[in-house]
C-alpha cells in the first residue's frame, strides 16, 4: 500500500513535502493520495470492508488510482464532483445557455476572477449572468477599458464602468505617475515596504507585450523599470 500511494503521491503532487503538502483550498494532500487510492480500487466482493481490508487482500488497483481525473484535487473525483474546477459555480450551471464556461476551469476567460465570482457578482440571483449588473465571464475586460476585470477589483476600480479605470503606475491613487509612485515601488521592490493589494495591482505592469501590460501578479525591477518609463513620458498605456 505503501509503494502504491507513494507512486499516486508522485503522479499529483511532485516533488512536495507530505508534511506541509496542502491543495489551493487548504485540503491536504495526503487526504487527496488517499482517496484516489480508495476511489480507485476494486471493491468487488469487499463490500462492509475497509481500506486496510482492500490492501490485504490485494484489491488496491494502482492503475485505477492513476487513471482517477480529479481537476480540482480536492479528492472527490470529476464523475462524482458536482464543481469539477472548484469555482464555487456548479458543473450543470456553467454549460447553461447565457453563462457557456467550462466546467473544467475556474477562470475561463484568464481575467483572475473565478466564474463564480463574475456570475454572482450582483449576487441576485445566484449563479444566473445578469448582463450589466454581473461581470461577465466570457469576456477579461467587461467594460472594455483596457484592465482586466480582475485587475480593476484588486485595485478598487469599478470593472462595470469604463470611466473608474486605475491609471498604470499610479501606485498612491492620486490619479498621476510621480516620483512618489517611483520611491514607493523601489522600496516594495528591495523588500523595504510591503504594497497593499490595490497599489500593487497598478504597478503590476510587466511583462510588457505588443505594447500591452500582462501582469504576471508579483512585483520585479521589471515593472519599476515601465514606471520610470511612464514617468518620463516615454512610455503610455490606456
Amino acid at each position: 500500500m505503501a509503494g502504491a500511494a507513494a507512486l499516486v503521491w508522485a503522479r499529483l503532487f511532485p516533488g512536495q513535502s507530505p508534511q506541509s503538502c496542502v491543495t489551493a483550498d487548504g485540503i491536504p494532500c495526503n487526504v487527496v493520495v488517499r482517496s484516489h487510492l480508495e476511489s480507485g480500487a476494486d471493491k468487488a466482493g469487499a463490500l462492509g470492508q475497509n481500506f486496510l481490508a482492500w490492501s490485504q487482500h490485494g484489491r488496491l488497483n494502482l492503475h485505477g488510482a492513476l487513471s482517477i481525473v480529479d481537476t480540482d484535487l480536492d479528492g472527490l473525483p470529476d464523475s462524482i464532483d458536482a464543481d469539477d474546477d472548484n469555482d464555487g459555480l456548479p458543473d450543470a450551471v456553467e454549460t447553461l445557455p447565457g453563462i457557456g464556461t467550462d466546467p473544467l476551469d475556474a477562470d475561463f476567460d484568464d481575467d483572475g476572477l473565478s466564474d463564480a465570482a463574475e456570475v454572482n457578482y450582483a449576487a441576485a440571483p445566484p449563479y444566473t449572468y445578469a448582463p450589466g449588473l454581473d461581470i461577465d465571464p466570457l469576456n477579461p475586460d467587461t467594460d472594455g477599458d483596457g484592465f482586466l476585470d480582475g485587475m480593476e477589483l484588486a485595485a478598487g476600480h469599478d470593472p462595470l464602468l469604463a470611466a473608474d479605470a486605475p491609471v498604470w503606475g499610479d501606485a498612491d491613487a492620486n490619479g498621476v505617475v510621480n516620483a512618489a509612485d517611483v520611491l514607493l515601488l523601489t522600496r516594495a521592490v528591495l523588500g523595504l515596504h510591503v504594497l497593499e493589494d490595490d497599489q500593487q495591482a497598478r504597478v503590476d505592469i510587466a511583462p510588457v507585450m505588443a505594447g500591452v501590460p500582462s501582469p504576471d501578479n508579483r512585483l520585479s525591477v521589471g515593472d519599476l523599470l515601465v514606471v520610470e518609463r511612464i514617468l518620463l513620458g516615454q512610455a503610455s498605456y490606456p
